[in-house]
């Protein structure tokens, strides 16, 4: 437990700037919105007071709304983040030529690999609860200051993102994390380009000879733009926030049997990334 920790403690102190990425941008954008509500106030005065009726379905559905394309945000940069630090967590060291001094610890490689995967993923999902949860607070003080109570519909909205980022988490990080076993340097984008290749093959196929054959990178897709599609469905799945368990009861986690198989195969590629790392040629 001690070696997990020093790891994780490892990979915190020489990525700590890509682990803060979505923290940064987040800060960024608070400092240009408070500049810009300190320039409005001198140049054309206090915001005024908006008085509404909560209990109105179409103003809490537009609230919640508001809310949750602010949380779906801070997901996107989350997962994101995991993408590139996938990258960064793997091949740093390389990049860095001290990969033969940290492979040559008393460590088995399991344990190596585990505490990064805890540190790019376990630790990104912790970040998006905490800034998500913080930044659904901040808006709701602001609309409260403004005469709009927005609270537990905003919290509301950050329980219902969660299946989403578990989702793209753990879907899509699998990938990612093969190609960046596989390439030293870029692997996501060469992923990436062989998907988009593939799709343009698949397309041909499609065309020419009206082959459907399966899209990866559609599936992809649609784990990444599915909290959109709940947002377009306007669900609401409890307005009142005290109601806790009823809003995790109804979290739509929508799986199927193509997320079952994806499963399958993220599982044979963490065994296959496992097995290319520990016999990558160490230079």
């Amino acid at each position: 437990m001690q070696q997990l920790k020093a790891i994780v403690l490892k990979e915190w102190q020489t990525q700590k700037n890509s682990f803060l990425m979505p923290f940064w941008v987040l800060s960024g954008i608070y400092g240009i919105g408070l500049i810009s509500l300190i320039y409005g106030s001198i140049r054309f005065g206090l915001p005024t007071l908006v008085t509404a009726s909560y209990n109105d379905p179409n103003f809490a559905e537009a609230i919640w709304t508001f809310h949750y394309g602010a949380a779906t945000a801070i997901a996107w940069l989350c997962i994101l983040t995991t993408f590139g630090m996938s990258d960064s967590t793997l091949n740093s060291d390389h990049i860095k030529k001290c990969e033969i001094f940290h492979l040559a610890q008393p460590i088995s490689l399991i344990k190596i690999l585990s505490a990064k995967a805890l540190f790019a993923v376990g630790g990104i999902f912790v970040q998006y609860l905490v800034l998500a949860t913080v930044n659904c607070v901040v808006l709701s003080v602001i609309s409260g200051i403004l005469g709009i109570p927005s609270l537990s519909l905003g919290l509301n909205a950050v329980l219902n993102n969660i299946p989403y980022v578990i989702s793209g988490l753990i879907l899509i990080t699998p990938l990612v994390w093969f190609a960046n076993s596989v390439f030293r340097k870029l692997g996501a984008m060469k992923a990436g380009i062989f998907l988009a290749v593939f799709e343009v093959i698949r397309g041909l196929f499609s065309l020419s000879w009206d082959i459907s054959l399966y899209s990866p990178l559609g599936f992809i897709n649609r784990v990444l733009f599915k909290p959109f599609n709940v947002a377009s469905e306007h669900v609401l799945v409890s307005m009142d926030f005290s109601k806790v368990a009823s809003n995790m009861a109804g979290w739509r986690w929508d799986y199927t049997w193509e997320h079952l198989a994806w499963l399958m195969v993220n599982v044979l590629l963490i065994i296959a990334s496992y097995h290319i790392y520990k016999r990558r040629n160490i230079y």
